[in-house]
């Protein structure tokens, strides 16, 4: 089978199942407390600006100055998943007294969604390119 073809299937089998738990998530979502929803809220935006921090020194830091990519891509998501979980932590106790409006928890877990579908896209894109590259 043609790697590209393969690309294609797992990608589509991706987004598929995207589709349905975006569904599935968004139907759940009216269940939750307010409370919830606050927290969830918060940790998805320590999350993100860690992850955006963590990849940021990793690349700065291996990419640049020692010149191994490799390194960067494999130490960046470690980095970013542990300050984003600390600064998502600080944001919820900070916040706790202060619920989102449901129509900015909606507009986040949109956000939240198409962003996860991006950085799928991203992978199965880097994929294809570094098959391309050793072949």
């Amino acid at each position: 089978m043609n790697f590209e073809v393969l690309i294609a299937l797992v990608l589509f089998a991706v987004i598929g199942i995207w589709a349905v738990a975006y569904k599935k998530i968004s139907k759940s979502d009216k269940e939750k407390s307010d409370k919830e929803k606050s927290q969830e809220y918060w940790n998805g935006i320590g999350m993100s600006i860690g992850m955006l921090v963590g990849y940021a020194v990793a690349f700065v830091v291996f990419w640049l100055v020692e010149s191994n990519i490799a390194i960067a891509v494999a130490i960046g998501p470690a980095l970013g998943v542990g300050l984003g979980t600390g600064l998502g932590a600080h944001l919820k106790k900070k916040n706790a007294n202060n619920p989102i409006s449901e129509e900015k928890y909606t507009k986040f877990r949109k956000k939240m969604m198409i962003s996860v579908l991006a950085g799928i896209l991203t992978l199965a894109l880097g994929l294809y390119v570094f098959a391309k590259m050793n072949t």
